[in-house]
């Protein structure tokens, strides 16, 4: 089988012409601007993408994980004790609702297919 990825098997820096389409529908969320800025640079950020309230959700969320983190892998600081950041934590309830259908639908529409969480973290900083 050949490989139609050739930065993954050269050892020499290359700019290459992408074989395969950036998106593939434009998401009902996104205005014509954002979406071409997406194909363009690979990357949209969306201002008030999440409202006040859900922010405020995720942050107590983030908190209270903090604080009784017991069921979920804890990497903790080298010289302390200070939790660095919680893995699989979409897991929890509230976090995965956070997502939202809102986050899945545009995520299913740029990429052509249904798509799934391969993994989560939450990283704190003091």
């Amino acid at each position: 089988m050949k490989d139609l990825y050739p930065t993954r098997i050269s050892d020499k820096y290359s700019i290459k012409n992408r074989i395969d389409k950036v998106s593939y529908k434009k998401p009902e969320l996104l205005n014509n601007e954002q979406f071409d800025f997406y194909n363009e640079n690979g990357f949209l950020i969306v201002k008030n993408f999440f409202n006040k309230n859900k922010i405020r959700v995720a942050k107590n969320e983030c908190y209270d994980l903090l604080v009784n983190n017991k069921e979920y892998y804890v990497n903790r600081e080298p010289n302390s004790k200070k939790v660095r950041s919680i893995l699989s934590v979409n897991d929890n309830k509230n976090i995965s609702t956070l997502l939202g259908s809102q986050v899945i639908n545009m995520v299913e529409s740029i990429l052509g297919d249904s798509v799934y969480l391969h993994q989560s973290r939450i990283n704190y900083k003091d």
